[in-house]
């Protein structure tokens, strides 16, 4: 059932699990914010039926939040808000469950176990735009019932102590985490780094605030006792901050997240330049807080020289793409799409592998992968997309020992 009403989409879900029928509200992030006061007194209502021996479990009730803020494509800046979950977090711990799924494997394990719960809030937060795909069905139910755990297949730490945890929480969040872990590992190759995922925000919880919360010693040995954590997180970074209250030293996470930034035409990766949580964004914060690395304040101006100037940029190299592929049929979300395998093109052929080629000659490298992509992509088939439309280049999923065949996922990819 649809209609372009919030509050009666909320209100039909509502009673429909009240039947004892499990049931999905699917919204626009933005908007899902209508409907934070019919959300929060289903929350309360659910509290005290907990108390009431006589009243029967109900079916939870579950939302997926799409067209997020930082893939929301036309609609732009009036779309970007990912405050539901910030309404959800204070709400009772026993009644609210929030789950960010890397991949689509992910969100199918998260979704089924939502769909067989009771008695709870499940909030789904997953764009809907064509996403990589990390890892295999076996290895995402795992991962997801954990809700968090180390992608040793993207580390470089060799399951030792880490110089730097890069963590994050989100589908966009996840991409640009791991494409900073390969910058970090191809440049970088003496910095340890380790990756970690997180599903379940609420794991991040001290388990005395949520029975999701990791436990002290399986908390450390995800993010350490006292090395830098550079958190890439969907949503405002605050949430990251007040969920980790109790943890040790706290000071040592530095959350990127959204920051309000963007327009009704920015592009999807221009959003996390402008939001400063890009891939290279995360790496020049490893650089900054990881200790002992040699030539750190070159590396980390060069790293933030290059990002005011990756908007500009990309825009020359959309003009180059729309002249190459004049006459093919695309239209504008095709570009807006295509931002993203820029820079990684731009990741994938640079310099050679010294510390100092990490952010130079940018803009070259990006106008010439440009070209070369539009050409040999012009008029290649996608199976779902059809000719016209390319859709995103296609990535073996994992093995349970995290081989993608022929290398890591991350060296194919990016």
């Amino acid at each position: 059932m649809e209609v372009l009403s919030e509050h009666n989409c909320h209100g039909w879900l509502e009673g429909y699990v009240l039947t004892g029928r499990h049931g999905l509200f699917a919204t626009y992030e933005a908007f899902a914010m209508v409907v934070d006061s019919m959300a929060m007194q289903h929350a309360k209502w659910l509290e005290h039926c907990l108390h009431i021996p006589w009243r029967k479990p109900v079916p939870s009730l579950n939302y997926l939040l799409t067209s997020t803020c930082w893939r929301n494509d036309h609609n732009g800046f009036s779309h970007q808000g990912p405050g539901f979950i910030d309404n959800l977090v204070s709400k009772k711990p026993s009644v609210v469950r929030i789950y960010l799924p890397p991949d689509a494997n992910c969100l199918l394990s998260v979704a089924d176990h939502c769909f067989r719960s009771h008695n709870y809030l499940n909030l789904i937060v997953i764009d809907k735009q064509p996403q990589l795909q990390w890892l295999h069905k076996d290895a995402a139910r795992e991962h997801c019932t954990r809700g968090a755990g180390t992608w040793n297949w993207c580390s470089s730490d060799g399951d030792k102590e880490p110089d730097v945890v890069l963590a994050c929480a989100g589908d966009i969040a996840t991409q640009e985490t791991v494409a900073a872990a390969w910058l970090l590992r191809r440049h970088l190759p003496e910095l340890k780094v380790r990756v970690v995922n997180v599903v379940d925000l609420m794991c991040l919880c001290p388990p005395d605030r949520h029975p999701h919360g990791l436990t002290q010693e399986m908390f450390i040995k995800l993010f350490t006792y006292s090395k830098p954590v550079i958190f890439a997180f969907h949503g405002y970074p605050a949430v990251v901050h007040g969920i980790l209250h109790g943890r040790p030293d706290t000071d040592r996470f530095h959350a990127r997240g959204y920051i309000e930034e963007g327009t009704t035409t920015t592009p999807p990766f221009d959003m996390v330049v402008l939001n400063r949580a890009s891939r290279v964004h995360l790496a020049v914060d490893a650089i900054r807080y990881a200790p002992n690395i040699v030539n750190a304040a070159e590396l980390i101006a060069k790293g933030e020289a290059i990002c005011p100037n990756i908007a500009s940029t990309l825009k020359s190299t959309l003009t180059i793409c729309r002249k190459l592929v004049t006459g093919c049929g695309r239209t504008n979300r095709f570009y807006d799409n295509q931002n993203f395998y820029f820079l990684q093109s731009f990741v994938r052929r640079g310099g050679p592998g010294q510390p100092g080629s990490i952010f130079e000659e940018a803009g070259t490298q990006f106008d010439q992968c440009a070209r070369e992509d539009a050409t040999r992509r012009r008029h290649r088939r996608h199976p779902l997309f059809g000719p016209h439309d390319l859709g995103p280049p296609v990535v073996a999923a994992l093995g349970p020992g995290g081989s993608a065949g022929g290398g890591s996922l991350a060296e194919d990819r990016f």
